[in-house]
């Protein structure tokens, strides 16, 4: 179940510095392979694609916004 609230910060944002750079696609990918999906809680701010936790999906979603300028899925959900 989730509950859709206003998004506390920039999504994607993983390391909360108030905007997405190619540190937040280091960190996450680092967090994704080496701790393994859902260990970290800032899994949640790298979960770009609202699939629950952050995969190898939403790293590539970031690579494309930071170098290629696509746009991120929208979402705010966040688990109850």
């Amino acid at each position: 179940m989730f509950t859709v609230l206003p998004c506390p910060t920039v999504l994607g944002d993983v390391n909360e510095d108030g905007k997405v750079t190619a540190a937040d696609i280091i960190l996450l990918a680092r967090c994704i392979f080496v701790c393994g999906p859902g260990t970290w809680p800032i899994l949640d701010l790298g979960d770009v694609n609202c699939s629950g936790t952050a995969t190898s999906t939403d790293a590539i979603l970031l690579v494309n916004n930071v170098f290629k300028s696509t746009a991120l899925p929208f979402c705010c959900n966040v688990p109850d």
